[in-house]
C-alpha cells in the first residue's frame, strides 16, 4: 500500500549561488510535499510574503545573505532560516546568534539531512513569538 504524501502548506525558498545545488534542494523539498521556489540571491521572487522557511547560503557574495534576510523578514517577520555555510567550524557563523528559529548546516550536507531540518523549522508552532525577536536578534 502506498503511503500518502504530506503536503506542506509551507512556502520555502532556496538561496544559493550554485545552480545545481538549488536544483537538488528544490526538487527534494517538493518531494515531500514542500511549496519550493529558488533564486540565486540577486533576482528575489516578487511576492515573498508567503516563505515560511528561508534556505540560505551564508556566504553569497558581497553581503549577499544579510540583504536576503532582510528582504524575507520584513514580508514574514516569523521566517524561518536554515543557514548553509562552507565553513569547517559552523560555529564560526556569528554573528549568526543561536536561537530556536533557525540552524546551521554546514556544506556539503547530506540531503536527508536537509530535508529533515527544514521539516523541524516548518513544523514548528507558527504563532510563537519568540521566531520575530530571534529573527531580529539575526540583524544585529
Amino acid at each position: 500500500m502506498t503511503q500518502a504524501m504530506r503536503t506542506y502548506e509551507t512556502g520555502v525558498l532556496v538561496v544559493d549561488t550554485e545552480p545545481l545545488c538549488r536544483w537538488a534542494l528544490r526538487e527534494a523539498l517538493r518531494e515531500v510535499g514542500f511549496q519550493v521556489a529558488d533564486s540565486n540571491g540577486e533576482h528575489l521572487p516578487d511576492c515573498l510574503d508567503g516563505i515560511d522557511v528561508l534556505v540560505l547560503d551564508a556566504t553569497l557574495p558581497g553581503g549577499g545573505a544579510l540583504t536576503v534576510l532582510q528582504r524575507v523578514r520584513a514580508s514574514n517577520p516569523r521566517c524561518r532560516v536554515l543557514l548553509l555555510t562552507e565553513l569547517d567550524d559552523v560555529s564560526l557563523t556569528r554573528p549568526w546568534p543561536q536561537s530556536t528559529s533557525w540552524q546551521a548546516m554546514q556544506k556539503p550536507f547530506d540531503i536527508r539531512a536537509l530535508v529533515a531540518a527544514v521539516t523541524t523549522l516548518a513544523d514548528r508552532s507558527e504563532g510563537d513569538s519568540t521566531v520575530k525577536g530571534e529573527n531580529d536578534a539575526l540583524l544585529l
